[in-house]
């Protein structure tokens, strides 16, 4: 499953830079991409399930936490929140990698332009537009 979300952000990240060709480089360490561009570094987290360790990688910086669409992680999401939302360059994508689909969200973002009542049930929603990891 790693080696499947490595494969598919790798992917994902190249066929972005198609048109902007900035991608310098990148280098894979351990469960993280490192990707260079031109005008910034960015740091593609992958870790198929969320769990507490990701707290540690959370800062301000390019940052996308790349995890399976589970219910599961927008569970662990939606509880861990306060977290998430003091970093305003975190993305988290759910994917699919094996229908190569996704979703996005960049919680600080989120947090400013929806109301936190509607947040379980946005996330729940935005999680059925694609379909679930088994």
């Amino acid at each position: 499953m790693l080696e499947d979300l490595k494969e598919w952000s790798i992917t994902f990240v190249k066929h972005k830079d198609i048109f902007s060709n900035k991608l310098v480089d990148y280098r894979v360490e351990g469960n993280t991409i490192k990707f260079n561009f031109k005008d910034r570094k960015h740091t593609y987290i992958i870790m198929p399930e969320l769990n507490d360790s990701i707290n540690e990688n959370l800062k301000d910086e390019y940052i996308s936490v790349i995890c399976l669409n589970k219910m599961g992680n927008v569970k662990y999401l939606i509880k861990n929140w306060e977290i998430f939302i003091k970093y305003s360059n975190v993305n988290v994508i759910f994917v699919n990698p094996y229908l190569n689909e996704k979703w996005i969200i960049n919680p600080n973002i989120h947090e400013r332009i929806s109301e936190r009542e509607s947040l379980a049930q946005g996330l729940k929603s935005m999680f059925e537009t694609v379909p679930e990891v088994r």
